[in-house]
């Protein structure tokens, strides 16, 4: 009985295994002590893992598309999956750079809604789910990568306008 393996099987579970958890550097770093250290180990296991995620969305999707000969490996088929995995990162960081300026600008100019930290700490929860779940339901995007970027550009630019 033979076993046959698929490249693109053994690619998704080397990605899968890539994304190491950085929990047990990160409990032997101090964040009190060492904030830079921190804070590169904390980044890089963060970006590792959104990699990894859109990675192993990029095998699937190339497993299901491709339907020649699953054991050969060829160019076509490789450029095409770097191709999908380029595309499904600059599209995501795209639209969560987006909805996160369209964040800042409602909280800027709508100020019905700053009235209470409450309301608006909800608001930003919300906002940042509904974004993540409109590009989950998108086939070409990483919702995972949107939501993370959608993240970083809310609390870059929608914090100058929350209330105090």
């Amino acid at each position: 009985m033979s076993l046959k393996i698929n490249v693109f099987e053994l690619a998704s579970i080397g990605a899968l295994l890539c994304s190491s958890d950085v929990i047990s550097t990160l409990s032997q770093v101090s964040f009190e002590m060492q904030p830079n250290i921190y804070s590169v180990i904390y980044g890089e296991g963060i970006f590792n893992n959104l990699v990894s995620i859109v990675l192993v969305e990029c095998i699937d999707e190339q497993l299901k598309n491709d339907f020649s000969d699953k054991d050969k490996v060829d160019w076509v088929s490789i450029f095409s999956m770097v191709w999908r995995f380029v595309g499904y990162i600059s599209i995501s960081i795209a639209i969560g750079f987006l909805s996160g300026c369209l964040s800042s600008l409602l909280f800027k100019y709508v100020r019905c809604i700053n009235g209470s930290p409450a309301i608006e700490t909800v608001l930003i929860f919300v906002w940042a789910i509904i974004t993540y779940h409109i590009t989950e339901i998108m086939t070409f995007t990483s919702g995972v990568v949107c939501l993370f970027t959608c993240g970083m550009t809310m609390g870059h630019y929608t914090w100058y306008n929350l209330s105090s």
